[in-house]
């Protein structure tokens, strides 16, 4: 298994934990890591599509988060 594969199984993972979290600043932080993980996939694997939308989840997650914290 490749470090880019065991980076995706672990994107999923973190996204299927976010459904059971209650608290938003940690569902963002959990979208943010998630995002950029999926981010480095679809770089890595020529889906380009997939990496714009994924930086934009992750853009509107950190400037949500930084909005909530003041």
């Amino acid at each position: 298994m490749s470090i880019i594969e065991f980076l995706s199984y672990g994107s999923i993972l973190i996204l299927a934990l976010s459904f059971v979290i209650k608290d938003m600043p940690s569902l963002r932080i959990s979208n943010i890591c998630w995002g950029i993980g999926f981010i480095f996939y679809s770089l890595s694997t020529a889906i380009y599509i997939v990496a714009a939308l994924n930086l934009l989840i992750v853009f509107c997650n950190g400037y949500f988060l930084i909005k909530e914290r003041q």
